[in-house]
């Protein structure tokens, strides 16, 4: 049996969102709640000084969920929350800071 992936690891975060605009429904929302589920149970460990930027992401990408918009979920994923969570590792074109 495979191990999951880490849903907050870019890869990982990043063939989220080439599901989401390729339209795979199934295997997108399972991602995108793995992803969920984890940032949540990892917040207390993220840097203080991150949460008042990544917090109000959250309700939008939800909101984009509840309405099925794959695009949004997306275009939110890749360049509002990852660039959040991986700011001086990795950005979204895949070029260091």
């Amino acid at each position: 049996m495979n191990p999951q992936p880490d849903p907050l690891a870019y890869d990982s975060l990043m063939e989220t969102v080439v599901a989401l605009r390729l339209g795979i429904e199934g295997m997108a929302g399972d991602r995108l709640r793995h992803f969920i589920d984890a940032l949540g149970a990892a917040l207390p460990t993220l840097d203080p000084a991150l949460l008042p930027r990544l917090l109000p992401q959250l309700e939008p990408l939800l909101a984009a969920q509840q309405r099925r918009d794959l695009v949004e979920q997306a275009d939110l994923l890749q360049y509002e929350i990852a660039p959040l969570l991986f700011a001086g590792s990795r950005r979204t074109d895949g070029r260091r800071e």
